[in-house]
Formats: structure tokens, sequence, C-alpha cells
């Protein structure tokens, strides 16, 4: 299959080419970002010659010699040499070398080199760069696949039939080389899920019970949108016969934060406009991973549904938080330059209940900001106090 272009991350960056900061493509693992360095490296072919462009990949077995950052040094200066002009580096998964930030605060502080790097782990790379390069960096954070995405790389515009496939087998780029059957999707998804689970958490953080972070992961994804706090997940695991710590278990959720394999979304009381110390969400940075842990549930689509919603605002550049209003709750407040739009999300409004349920937090909001409950719902009776209601699916292809 060709490789496909991510457009609105290709322009996002095309800004800051050549612009004096470093800059960090963030990002699960799987999600595309090597690809992507790749994309930005063909559009800079268009002006600049291979010889001037270098590319690092530490998943590939022919970087491991590059293990620390004298050796990483070291082979630029020889790699480039007596070449002139301006310099363009690009570094795959760099948290795999060790002390990598001494070498990249020495490139940068040179002036002649474009730096790229990429990472799968947010707090690892946020953490060496706010200590060593404050103020000379940007992040960018690369999503799995949206909807629009999908349809692209599946080739077919069905949008119903394809968006059971999107809910059941999640956002990666790489299962649209596959067939999609559940054998050989779940396999794939198995083998990402572990990769991440014993090299970006059990080998970093020396972690040795390997089933603890396996049953975290199976009951979060069980409870997609619940609220919760550390105490209430543990209390719960020990119920199970799995002995956990609080402490324990806020390490282990931030574990899970750093590789992207959840999202932990705060509550803000609307009234009081202030964010809630306890109690939040999570949601799962890819919902395949669910189908993977515990099968493809007909009868959770409501969950599965939230989940993607979320996503899909991070993907439009929004930050999101959990609406508390009184005792009713706003699935999600979503902001961007300024301006804040509220979301219900559920799966059909079938009963008078649960369009209650669903419009009721919405008219309590006393602001002039869009309210939008979004649904499967083929067919909708009139808005309710100006709450708009829309098709779910169709909402996700409008973009935006």
């Amino acid at each position: 299959m060709e490789t496909i272009i991510r457009k609105e991350y290709l322009d996002r960056i095309k800004k800051y080419i050549d612009a004096p900061v470093i800059k960090v493509i963030i990002g699960a693992r799987r999600v595309g970002k090597t690809y992507f360095m790749k994309q930005i490296m063909d559009v800079l072919k268009q002006s600049t010659a291979d010889e001037n462009m270098l590319f690092i990949n530490k998943e590939d077995l022919a970087w491991e010699f590059i293990t620390d950052y004298t050796v990483l040094h070291q082979y630029i200066q020889d790699y480039f040499g007596k070449t002139s002009g301006k310099r363009y580096i690009f570094i795959d998964e760099i948290q795999d070398i060790s002390l990598w930030e001494n070498c990249i605060r020495s490139l940068h502080s040179e002036e002649i080199y474009d730096i790229y790097i990429s990472g799968s782990n947010s707090r690892l790379l946020s953490s060496e760069l706010s200590t060593y390069l404050t103020g000379r960096f940007i992040e960018f954070r690369i999503y799995p696949l949206c909807f629009r995405e999908f349809l692209i790389f599946r080739g077919n515009d069905n949008s119903k039939e394809e968006f059971e496939n999107y809910m059941k087998y999640g956002w990666l780029p790489a299962i649209h080389k596959m067939n999609f059957e559940d054998e050989i999707i779940y396999s794939y998804l198995g083998w990402v899920f572990s990769t991440i689970i014993f090299k970006d958490i059990i080998s970093r953080y020396n972690i040795r019970n390997s089933g603890l972070l396996l049953d975290i992961m199976k009951f979060l994804s069980d409870n997609i949108g619940n609220i919760f706090s550390a105490k209430k997940i543990s209390d719960y695991l020990k119920n199970q016969k799995i002995p956990i710590s609080v402490d324990s278990l806020r390490e282990y959720l931030q574990y899970f934060e750093n590789t992207f394999l959840l999202a932990k979304v705060h509550r803000f009381d609307i009234r009081g406009k202030n964010l809630l110390e306890i109690y939040e969400k999570y949601y799962l940075g890819d919902i395949g991973f669910r189908s993977y842990l515990l099968g493809f549930r007909q009868n959770n689509i409501g969950q599965v549904l939230e989940n993607i919603v979320y996503n899909e605002l991070l993907v439009r550049w929004y930050s999101v938080q959990i609406g508390k209003i009184w005792d009713l709750e706003i699935d999600f407040i979503a902001e961007k330059n300024g301006e804040r739009k509220y979301f219900q999300v559920t799966y059909l409004l079938s009963h008078p209940e649960v369009v209650d349920r669903e419009f009721k937090p919405l008219t309590k909001v006393n602001d002039n900001y869009e309210k939008v409950v979004l649904s499967m719902d083929e067919y909708f009776t009139k808005d309710i106090e100006w709450i708009k209601r829309l098709h779910l699916v169709d909402w996700l292809l409008e973009g935006g």
C-alpha cells in the first residue's frame, strides 16, 4: 500500500521547518511517527541534498550501536563531515539513547542543524527537554487515525460499513495492510500492546508484576468514561484479590499515560470555575486495545463512542475536560483559541429518560457557547433549547 500523507500534521509542522527550535514528535508506538518524519524529509528533498539529511531509527537494529549521547554525537559529526549548508537530523525513538539530551543540546547550540526527534514516552521527553532546553523546543503530538483518515487508508467511502471496523479494530495505520479478520488484527494489536507494556513500562521502570499491569488495563478498558479516583480503583482490585496500594496504582497509571495507552481527563466545576482535584475519567489511546483485551462487545457501544469522540477532539487540537454542574455531568468541555464547546455522547436517544439525561446538564449551562448532543440516531426531532442534535459519524466526517 502506498504511503498516505497525513496532511493536517504535515501542514502544521511545515511552519517550523528551519525555525531555531527542536521539533519533538510524540505519540504512541505504531501511530506513524516514523512515516511522518520521512514525509517531512520528502518535503525537504525538494530543496535539500540527500547528504544534508540524516535519519536514525532506533527501532532498526542497524542503529543499535548508537547507545549513548557520545556515540550519537560522534556519528553525526562524522556523517556530515565537511558538508556545507543547513543540516537536517531526524532521530526516531530517541528515548532509547542514553543521555540523548546532552547531544541534542550541543547540536542545537551550533545553529547549523534543524533537529527533529520522536519518542513514545511523553514524560521522559518532556522532563529532559524542559530541564535542558527550556524554550528551545516545540511538541507535535501524532494521534492514531481519526475517522476521516481511516476512510482514506481503507480506500472506502462507505462510512457506515467502515465505522463498525473503526469501533472494533481501532485506529493504528498498519492494520490497513492486513486483512480485516479478528485473528489477524487482534494478533497485531496484541504485539503492539505487549511491546509497550514490556519495553516501555516493565523494562524502563523495573516492574516485576506484569500481570498486575494487565489487570489494571482490563479494568479501565471495561470502564471507559466512568468517574474514578485511584483509591476507588485500588479498592476494586483488592476486592478481586489483587492487592495494590494507592501510591503504586498512581505510579502505574502514570506509566500508562506516559506511553499513551491511557489518557486521564480531569473534571471541571462549571459553576465554581475550577478543576476538581479528585475523581477523573480515563480513555484509551486506541480503542482497538479494548477489543484485544476484552473482545468486542456490542452492548458497550456507548463507551466506545465516547472514547472515539474524545480522540477526535484531541485530533482537532482541543483541550478537553469533563464538565460538572450542580450534581450533573457533561461528557466533554472542549476549548480552543478562546472558544468553548460542550458535548454529550450517547448511543441512541431511544427513550425520554435518555433524552432528559443527555440534555438536562447542557440546559443548566448559562453561556452562549455551542452545545451538542452526539448519537447514532438516524433521525432527530427538533433541537431543545438551542442544543444541537448531530449524527456522530456525520460530525466525525466534518472535521474542523
